[in-house]
């Protein structure tokens, strides 16, 4: 995580620490648990090509995603 999304979940850490203290459970649930940020990130690195060998008039032989 980054530090902006440490400092939010700090943010979110304390408040729901507040809310447990003065008893108030609505709030205290709603926070439990949240987090600032993903908890995986997803990064492209490639190409994914599938390729059919073989006969093929006609057919598309290649497939692939941008």
């Amino acid at each position: 995580p980054t530090d902006d999304e440490l400092e939010l979940q700090a943010k979110y850490d304390q408040q729901a620490d507040r809310a447990r203290r003065r008893d108030d459970w609505s709030a205290y649930t709603s926070l439990f648990g949240k987090k600032a940020y993903p908890e995986i990130d997803i990064v492209y690195s490639g190409q994914l090509v599938f390729s059919v060998e073989g006969y093929s008039h006609g057919l598309r032989r290649t497939f692939a995603d941008g």
